[in-house]
């Protein structure tokens, strides 16, 4: 009877021992995977500032990404100091247009001293525009004065065309 007692004790602890390693593993493995997952994103999250800030934006537009990872921007189109906007439009009306980058969406008022420009990014030519050619769908850079809500009052709109 005692050798029974001490069998079932023994069968007892190795199960218990067996839970525990079993518990051990999937928790650092639950773990490890949850850190990858948050250092993936934050460091992520680092490139895309590092990549925004070489593209011109830095912190003069509140969540500018300029040409870091935007499908809907061209390089190389950022002229420094001055802040900018760049995404396709989603919505005019009036005096406001809305347009959507990758992850940010931005608001630019036009004034009456706004200059438009049409851009061809294949042969390299502009030439004059104006509003009226604006269009939803469209690509645009506006360049500005930046106001203190992060919308931009546009001085200059480059028109992908």
């Amino acid at each position: 009877m005692q050798k029974r007692r001490v069998h079932k004790r023994f069968v007892l602890l190795a199960i218990l021992m067996a839970l525990a390693l079993v518990a051990l593993i999937g928790g650092s493995f639950v773990l490890s995977s949850a850190y990858a997952a948050n250092h993936g994103s934050l460091q992520e999250a680092a490139t895309q500032k590092t990549s925004a800030e070489q593209a011109g934006c830095g912190k003069k537009v509140p969540g500018c990404e300029g040409n870091a990872s935007s499908p809907d921007t061209k390089p190389g189109t950022h002229t420094g100091d001055t802040p900018s906007l760049e995404g396709r439009i989603t919505s005019i009306s009036g005096t406001t247009i809305i347009v959507q980058s990758k992850n940010l969406v931005s608001t630019i008022h036009l004034t009456s001293n706004t200059t438009f420009i049409k851009f061809n990014f294949l042969n390299k030519e502009s030439q004059p525009a104006s509003r009226s050619v604006l269009k939803i769908g469209q690509v645009i850079q506006a360049e500005g004065t930046l106001n203190s809500d992060g919308s931009l009052a546009a001085s200059m709109v480059s028109i992908e065309g």
